[in-house]
């Protein structure tokens, strides 16, 4: 995940990877509190860690990336709710 975060961001080089992880570690955590189950298989998962790394570390004063990862959030959150099975 660092490496596509690293890519991502356009960072070459080693001297950022301990914030990037840090980063990376809290934007799983933020969206696994949200409802979102880690999958780093799942591109958009990536892009959702992508993005929040980005609004940490160069800021979003317009907050266009929060509404993005907001609209991501929303189509990969697993909703409960109970059985999807016919009673």
């Amino acid at each position: 995940m660092l490496d596509a975060v690293k890519q991502y961001l356009r960072i070459d080089g080693s001297e950022q990877n301990s914030l990037l992880s840090s980063f990376i570690a809290a934007a799983k955590a933020y969206l696994a509190n949200a409802g979102v189950e880690e999958n780093e298989k799942d591109d958009l998962y990536k892009l959702a860690v992508c993005i929040f790394v980005s609004i940490h570390f160069y800021g979003d004063d317009k907050g266009g990336l929060e509404r993005a990862l907001t609209s991501i959030i929303l189509q990969i959150k697993k909703y409960g709710g109970g059985s999807s099975e016919p009673a």
